[in-house]
């Protein structure tokens, strides 16, 4: 059914990707937390479980590192680097919680909400147990702007699912359980 959309909740500044230094996010408006949607990842003979496609997981800002998000949990530990300093770029890494890898990618950094990272592990060698696949990120920022431009029914819980087509155009879906509506708009 998704993630229950609420208001955006702000950190600290994240200092490469808010002015003076970057564009990304104005100053005070870095967000709290961040979204990762992966799909499309493969299995390799050393995973001890599926890959987690078509699951989103809720990263939380560190507070001592306020361009990193992290989520820490029992099968599986996702994390986001919106900035490195050291080596200009993002990053965005998942891994089982025995330390085998399943998915890393590297870019541009402070890149924009819903850029689709495509993992550079191509192939099944230790310690990967995962290739190939999309990793999204997004912090509710364009989910709450369609929910406003589209005039969705406030008052109610609004369910928010991502999806990523083949050719990484993105698709935000909407659930309204009350209201009994189902909707889907594809991002060009």
């Amino acid at each position: 059914m998704g993630t229950p959309v609420g208001p955006m909740t702000h950190g600290n500044d994240c200092s490469g990707c808010t002015p003076p230094a970057g564009s990304l996010w104005p100053s005070g408006e870095t967000p709290e937390f961040v979204f990762v949607y992966f799909a499309g990842i493969e299995k390799c003979p050393l995973a001890t479980r599926s890959p987690p496609n078509g699951q989103t997981f809720k990263l939380k800002q560190d507070a001592g590192n306020p361009c990193f998000y992290e989520h820490e949990g029992t099968e599986w530990h996702v994390w986001w680097r919106a900035f490195d300093p050291i080596f200009m770029e993002s990053m965005l890494y998942l891994e089982e919680r025995d330390g085998l890898g399943i998915f890393v990618s590297r870019t541009i950094n402070c890149p924009p909400e819903c850029f689709v990272y495509h993992s550079s592990i191509e192939v099944c060698a230790w310690p990967m147990a995962g290739r190939f696949g999309i990793g999204c990120v997004h912090w509710m920022g364009i989910v709450l702007q369609i929910i406003v431009g589209m005039n969705l029914p406030s008052g109610s819980v609004i369910m928010h699912e991502l999806f990523v087509t083949q050719d990484d155009k993105i698709v935000h879906k909407f659930c309204l359980p009350r209201h009994a509506m189902n909707v889907k708009f594809l991002m060009s």
